[in-house]
């Protein structure tokens, strides 16, 4: 007897900034993560180097991490801005709000709550093919990629051929439907169903 219960996301924090138009030039780019092997990482910061021939775009990088030496001399020279570990999560929200796409190439992520953050920010995301995001993400709000640097470019390059402020709007609306007080609801709900049913047959 299986219940999912997803996370939730504190849209007091996490919530559109400024109103904003259409897609930046250069396109703003972002990762929020940690920066090892199974978080895909170089897959998304690749696919950002390959971006460069299509779509003049920055790269900033919220996290830390192994892979952190390595991809900075991958893109030495380029736009792109390694900004560490942020632990002030009005500050993560303000970034996350800035961006025009958000990168979570995770293909083992359970949830991926950054997913949702960027979402309930207006920030539409893009996310691996494999892993828990996919729930999160339909194409209304962002697009899916297999974790190669190829295939994100051209979702990528995709998702600037639709309108961006209707991809901010409906990602805030999805967003709004994972609230902690839901979770926290369903939880307790899912409880109290099985202490009645225990103390009804016991």
């Amino acid at each position: 007897d299986v219940k999912v219960v997803p996370l939730g996301v504190d849209t007091r924090v996490f919530r559109p900034g400024p109103h904003r138009g259409d897609w930046g030039s250069p396109l703003h780019l972002g990762i929020c993560s940690r920066l090892s092997p199974e978080k895909g990482v170089d897959v998304a910061v690749e696919a950002f180097v390959r971006l460069q021939s299509k779509v003049p775009s920055r790269l900033t990088v919220l996290g830390d991490g192994p892979l952190r030496t390595e991809l900075a001399a991958r893109t030495r020279g380029m736009n792109v801005e390694f900004l560490g570990h942020v632990n002030n999560r009005e500050e993560v929200a303000r970034m996350l709000s800035g961006w025009d796409i958000t990168l979570n190439m995770g293909a083992v992520e359970t949830f991926g709550l950054v997913t949702l953050e960027s979402l309930a920010c207006g920030t539409p995301v893009v996310v691996a093919s494999q892993g828990g995001s996919i729930d999160l993400v339909t194409p209304q709000v962002g697009g899916v990629s297999d974790a190669e640097p190829e295939a994100l470019v051209r979702e990528i390059v995709r998702m600037t051929g639709c309108s961006r402020p209707e991809m901010s709007s409906a990602a805030v609306r999805f967003a709004r439907d994972y609230t902690w007080t839901r979770t926290a609801s369903t939880i307790l709900d899912f409880i109290d169903f099985h202490i009645k049913t225990h103390l009804m047959t016991g």
